[in-house]
């Protein structure tokens, strides 16, 4: 990915980076494959050898994203019980309290995403079923604010 600013006839690159996914797309692969996307992106542009090793995993895993009513974010409970209770393998929270959240279902509302592991995709559904349900998110007056709508295909 290459971010340029054009003036007159002049270009100015002000940014030059592989685009290997965002987010912790790198974290998913290489928990899941043992496969180091950025590792091998970087060689690749140094003119190094990469080896495509890769593990098949044993496992299923689903990145399940959060979402949030129109309001100002607040908290979120239920990651640590659930990471506790191995129901999750990790949570991350996108939005900072205090941020403001807007009406439309894209990336402005998504508060954060969390993983789930499993052997069977049939342990893997009740471990996104019971995280769903343990999972809240408050405004910062205290008023739940999570938008559990968006799932109603999973229960």
């Amino acid at each position: 990915m290459i971010q340029a600013i054009f003036e007159n006839d002049n270009i100015n690159i002000i940014e030059f980076a592989p685009r290997v996914g965002g987010g912790e797309n790198y974290s998913f692969v290489k928990l899941y494959a043992g496969f180091d996307i950025i590792d091998a992106a970087v060689n690749s542009f140094l003119g190094l050898p990469v080896r495509l090793d890769y593990n098949s995993s044993e496992f299923y895993y689903s990145d399940v994203f959060l979402y949030s009513k129109p309001s100002v974010f607040g908290r979120v409970n239920g990651d640590e019980e659930l990471l506790n209770e191995k129901i999750i393998e990790f949570f991350h929270l996108f939005k900072a309290p205090g941020t403001e959240i807007g009406i439309d279902l894209s990336s402005n509302n998504r508060i954060g995403s969390f993983l789930v592991k499993s052997k069977t995709k049939e342990e893997l559904s009740d471990k996104i079923k019971k995280s769903l349900n343990k999972f809240e998110m408050y405004d910062i007056h205290g008023k739940p604010v999570m938008r559990k709508d968006i799932y109603k295909f999973i229960y």
